[in-house]
């Protein structure tokens, strides 16, 4: 489980739960977005939420956090290609392609791999 994250003056924490893969996967892959605790965690739950009912058995969403500057999905799977290409449309259609980051890595840890943009300059951290 991550830890509890906390977000503005005298905020609770925000509480998820991290679930088990029904299979094993080899991959983290994390939507990135802009944004904070008190604006955007309805946009972010609603997002993961839509990503629950539309990625394959080869992925599965493993929960979010947010903090001061950006929101992140957490989501399993065997192919980040793959399942990026699964959630690109969706992010288009809810006006986030543009803003949004999607990086991976082993789940054993090391280097983010940039997915999109496909030219992003920087160095992806997740917060």
């Amino acid at each position: 489980m991550r830890p509890r994250l906390w977000s503005g003056a005298g905020a609770r924490p925000l509480n998820f739960t991290v679930r088990r893969p029904a299979q094993r996967m080899r991959f983290q892959l994390i939507i990135q977005l802009p944004g904070d605790a008190s604006a955007d965690l309805d946009t972010l739950v609603a997002l993961e939420e839509e990503l629950m009912g539309r990625l394959g058995p080869g992925a599965e969403v493993d929960g979010h956090d947010i903090g001061a500057c950006q929101g992140n999905i957490f989501v399993l799977t065997d192919s980040p290609a793959d399942t990026f290409a699964h959630i690109r449309p969706l992010l288009l259609q809810n006006g986030l392609l543009g803003v949004a980051r999607v990086a991976y890595r082993n789940l054993k840890g090391g280097k983010f791999t940039v997915l999109w943009p496909e030219s992003f300059p920087g160095q992806f951290v997740v917060a």
